[in-house]
C-alpha cells in the first residue's frame, strides 16, 4: 500500500530526529529522612502510600517558582516560562519523570511525629472522642513513621522544549535540553533541601536527602557558605529586601537579613526536627503558667494579643479575665500570629454554654479558607542520619484583611464577630505597649521577630546528642 507524506510532515519528523540526539538522561537517588505522610487521600495515608510522579512534579513546580521563577515580576510571565519547562494541557513537558528502585521500610526504629506537627490529624475535642477516628489517626502516624528511610531513584529525561507555533512549519525551540535540565535542577536543589515529600512538609514531614543536592557541612558557617555558592551556581536571582511576588519565593534570594536560621552543628535527624518544632511551638503559644503545689503547672493566659482582642470584640470574658494581660487599654486589637499561617482556631476553655470567655472562633484571610505558613521548620539533612535544624522563610504577598467567624456563638455575638474585619495595621501592629508581648522591641513582621528572638538564639547553640 502506497502512503503519500506531505512535505510539512516530513519537515517535522526531520526536526525531531535532529533534536533527538541532544536529549539528556539523569538519575537522582533520594532518601526520606523524617516521618512522611504520603498518598493522595486518608486511605493512602493509613496504608503508607507510594511516592507519585504527579505529586513530585507539583513540588518541583512550586520550588521552581520559588527560585528561578522569582526573576519574573508578574504571574503572566512566570506562567509562560513555567509552561515551557513543565508543560500544560496543550504542551507536553520536556522533562519526563519516572520513579525506580522504590524501597520501603528501610529502618526498623521508629520515632513519633512531633505533636505540634501532627495536630491536623488529631481529634482536638476531648469530649465524645470518636474511636474510629482515633484508630485511623494511629494508622496514619504509624505509616508515616515507617516511611522514614524510604528510598527511590528519580529518573528524568530532559528534551528540548519545542512547540509548533501557528503558521510555522518547523517547531520553535524555546529551550534546549541542557537549559531545561538547568531549570529543573535548581528546583530539585530547593525541593530536596527546603521541602519534602507528602503532606505537612512546611513542618518538616517527609524531609529528604540526596548525595547529588544535599550539603556536606559540619558547621552553620559552612552551610551558609554552601547556600551562597548554590545560589550562584544555579544562577538564582537576587532581589531587594522589600521585594515580593504574587507567589511564594525563597527569602534567602532577597537581601532580607533574617531569611534562614540554622543550628550551629548538625544532630540526629529526628532530634534536630523535634527541637526545631518545639522552639517554634513554645514561642507561638507563649503564656503564663499556673503553679500549684499539688498539681503539675497548668497553662494560663496567653502573652499574645489575640485572646484579649476577641474578648474586646465580643464583650465576653470571665470575671478573672476581664482585665487584659496582653493588651493595654490604649492598644488597638491585634492578630499578629496570622502571619504564621491560617486558619487559626481560638478555643477558650472558660466558655460554658455561650457564657464566660468568647466562643470558639476561626480566623482566615478575607474571602479565603487558608494561608500556608511562610515559615518552614525542618531537618536540613547532611546525610541519611544527620541534619541541621533549620527554619527557612518564604516571602509571600503581604496580608491586607482578615475575617472572623464563630458557628457556636449566640446571634448577638456572632454578628459582632463577623462584622469585625481585621485590617493591615492590626495584622502587623507597629507597637504594643505590653511587657509580655513576645514581639516587643521587635519588628511588625512576626516571622522575622521570631527568628530574632532569644529562644531561637538559644536553639542555634544547642549541643548535638552524643549518640
Amino acid at each position: 500500500m502506497e502512503v503519500n507524506v506531505e512535505a510539512p510532515d516530513l519537515q517535522k519528523v526531520e526536526q525531531w530526529i535532529e533534536s533527538a540526539g541532544k536529549n539528556l538522561f539523569e538519575q537522582y537517588p533520594i532518601t526520606v529522612v523524617t516521618s512522611a505522610i504520603i498518598g493522595k487521600d486518608l486511605q493512602d495515608h493509613m496504608n503508607g502510600g507510594e511516592p507519585r510522579i504527579s505529586s513530585i512534579r507539583g513540588h518541583l513546580r512550586f520550588w521552581w517558582r520559588a527560585t528561578r521563577g522569582a526573576k519574573y515580576k508578574d504571574a503572566h510571565d512566570l506562567k509562560v516560562w513555567e509552561r515551557q519547562i513543565f508543560g500544560d494541557t496543550s504542551l507536553p513537558s520536556p522533562c519526563k519523570l519516572k520513579l525506580t528502585s522504590v524501597v520501603k521500610n528501610g529502618r526498623k526504629e521508629y520515632s513519633s511525629i512531633p505533636t505540634y506537627v501532627s495536630f491536623p490529624y488529631r481529634d482536638q475535642k476531648k469530649k465524645n472522642k470518636d474511636k474510629n477516628k482515633e484508630e485511623m489517626q494511629f494508622k496514619v502516624f504509624e505509616a508515616a513513621q515507617k516511611n522514614r528511610g524510604l528510598s527511590f531513584i528519580l529518573q528524568i529525561d530532559y528534551l528540548d522544549s519545542l512547540e509548533y507555533l501557528q503558521g510555522q512549519e518547523k517547531p520553535h525551540r524555546w529551550l534546549t535540553a541542557i537549559e531545561v535540565k538547568n531549570e529543573v535542577e535548581a528546583a530539585l536543589w530547593a525541593w530536596i533541601n527546603f521541602g519534602g515529600i507528602g503532606a505537612r512538609t512546611r513542618r518538616g514531614c517527609g524531609s529528604l536527602y540526596s548525595a547529588f543536592f544535599s550539603p556536606q557541612a559540619a558547621t552553620s558557617e559552612e552551610l551558609e557558605g554552601w547556600i551562597k555558592q548554590c545560589v550562584a551556581e544555579y544562577r538564582l536571582p537576587v532581589l531587594n529586601a522589600n521585594e515580593h511576588r504574587e507567589w511564594p519565593i525563597l527569602a534567602l534570594l532577597t537581601e532580607q537579613q533574617n531569611s534562614i536560621a540554622v543550628q550551629e552543628q548538625p544532630d540526629a535527624v529526628m532530634k534536630a526536627w523535634e527541637e526545631t518544632v518545639r522552639v517554634y511551638s513554645k514561642f507561638r503559644q507563649k503564656r503564663n503558667w499556673k503553679k500549684d503545689i499539688n498539681r503539675k503547672p497548668q497553662p494560663g493566659r496567653s502573652h499574645w494579643p489575640e485572646p484579649d482582642s476577641l474578648r474586646r470584640i465580643t464583650g465576653q470574658s470571665t470575671q478573672l479575665h476581664k482585665s487584659p494581660v496582653s493588651l493595654n487599654p490604649k492598644d488597638d486589637i491585634a492578630f499578629p500570629r496570622a502571619q504564621f499561617g491560617m486558619p487559626i482556631i481560638f478555643r477558650f476553655k472558660d466558655n460554658i454554654d455561650g457564657k464566660g470567655d468568647p466562643p470558639e472562633t476561626e480566623l482566615v484571610p478575607l474571602n479565603k479558607k487558608r494561608l500556608a505558613s511562610p515559615l518552614i521548620l525542618k531537618s536540613l539533612a547532611v546525610s541519611e542520619d544527620k541534619a541541621f535544624g533549620a527554619m527557612i522563610c518564604l516571602v509571600q504577598p503581604p496580608l491586607e484583611r482578615l475575617q472572623l467567624s464563630s458557628s457556636d456563638a449566640s446571634p448577638e455575638v456572632k454578628e459582632k464577630v463577623e462584622n469585625q474585619t481585621i485590617n493591615k495595621k492590626q495584622i502587623y501592629p507597629e507597637k504594643i505597649e505590653n511587657s509580655l508581648y513576645p514581639l516587643r522591641n521587635s519588628v511588625p513582621n512576626a516571622v522575622e521577630g521570631f527568628l530574632r528572638s532569644e529562644v531561637v538564639r538559644q536553639w542555634k547553640k544547642m549541643q548535638p546528642s552524643r549518640r
